[in-house]
């Protein structure tokens, strides 16, 4: 596309104020979800722990955007906007991989397997307290286990990079782009590989250079568009009927205006894939 008259500073107000759209968007679905008052009862029920799971990544996800929008105004970002980004497309790509499921048995199912994932990793890190009072992390798997084949459905093996694959096809999918390349230039970035920050280097700093600020507001709104309406498509609904439209599809088209101006700002730059 031909450049534009804008200078860095309205690019990067452009840009921060979509984050703030992402922001309000995920904190407004989450407070929805919450209100159906799903309360624990020292069981693992797997209503309960797929709507806890869904707040919490949307949760998450107004984090990143609020910290995004705060720190996008600063050009030395350099590595930070990366971690932030990834952060969010993280979450997103998890609700999406949960909420997708073809029926409400299969949704639950999925939960669990993510749950089951997630307890394993943080062996060393959390406590679990049931009914019976403290398990441990292996009594705790088993129950996680047992619930999952007392439910009659079956799902995929729970992997976060086959989540991120299948979100990053899904919003982009018929582009001239790797699904992958985004979520892999967003982690070189992060963990600070070579030559990735290659690109960010400028007069012996890391900064934060336009092409990015537009790549990873696009990035994130691609994929938050695309699960937000996969779970407002769940056969276990965790929305009210409506909700997507009322809530997440006003903020997006009063979001779309600035989607336009920062894309009038894409250089023509595709994002490159670290290999390793």
């Amino acid at each position: 596309m031909g450049t534009t008259t804008r200078t860095d500073k309205e690019v990067r107000s452009r840009a921060g104020s979509l984050w703030k759209g992402i922001e309000r968007g995920a904190d407004a679905l989450a407070a929805e979800i919450r209100s159906r008052d799903l309360d624990w009862d020292g069981q693992i029920d797997p209503d309960f722990v797929l709507s806890q799971m869904t707040v919490m990544n949307l949760l998450a996800v107004g984090d990143h955007a609020r910290t995004m929008k705060t720190l996008i105004l600063s050009p030395k970002l350099g590595p930070s906007s990366a971690t932030i980004a990834r952060g969010a497309v993280e979450s997103l790509a998890r609700i999406r991989w949960v909420t997708i499921g073809a029926t409400a048995d299969e949704v639950r199912v999925r939960a669990l397997s993510v749950l089951h994932s997630d307890v394993n990793k943080s062996a060393f890190a959390t406590e679990f307290v049931g009914v019976e009072g403290e398990l441990d992390r292996r009594e705790y798997l088993d129950l996680v286990t047992a619930q999952k084949r007392a439910i009659n459905a079956t799902a995929p093996s729970w992997a976060l990079s086959t989540a991120v694959r299948e979100a990053a096809a899904d919003a982009w999918g018929n582009a001239d782009l790797d699904e992958w390349t985004p979520y892999s230039q967003l982690s070189s970035f992060a963990h600070g590989m070579m030559p990735a920050l290659g690109a960010l280097l400028a007069d012996g700093q890391l900064r934060l250079p336009r092409q990015e600020i537009v790549n990873h507001a696009a990035f994130v709104l691609g994929i938050a568009d695309r699960a937000v309406h996969v779970l407002g498509r769940c056969p276990l609904p965790l929305l009210p009927e409506g909700t997507v439209a009322q809530l997440w599809e006003s903020i997006t088209l009063r979001l779309e205006p600035l989607r336009r101006q920062l894309a009038e700002e894409d250089n023509g730059d595709r994002p490159f894939r670290v290999q390793g």
